[in-house]
């Protein structure tokens, strides 16, 4: 599993690159106030949009699933909130110091946990 390091500290959104399954990505986050919900969207190395567009953070919802891409990864992007209260992210809660954390669970980890997307 990979802790995706956001340090939101703050800011509106947050933009960053993480290696998922060996393969890089650049992950985007940004607070939609009218909403008032984080959102998500994935680019490839090249900086080229996958399907994973202003999806929001949901607490344990995987961004990747019922999503056929070649060019996705295989595991789970998924947000976590660590206070065990099972909430959605608020403004500060992707904050180095909040409770919610954006998540990678891997291929071999959701195959060993017999987890089918």
């Amino acid at each position: 599993m990979i802790i995706l390091n956001l340090d939101v500290d703050g800011k509106t959104g947050r933009s960053t690159v993480q290696k998922l399954d060996g393969v890089e990505y650049q992950v985007d986050v940004f607070w939609a106030d009218a909403e008032q919900i984080w959102v998500a969207s994935l680019f490839d190395a090249a900086r080229e949009p996958l399907p994973v567009q202003g999806r929001a953070l949901r607490h344990s919802a995987d961004l990747l699933r019922s999503i056929s891409d070649p060019r996705l990864p295989d595991g789970a992007l998924v947000c976590w909130d660590t206070s065990n209260r099972q909430r959605d992210p608020g403004r500060n809660d992707l904050d180095s110091d909040g409770s919610v954390r954006l998540m990678y669970v891997t291929a071999a980890e959701k195959l060993a946990a017999g987890v089918v997307s």
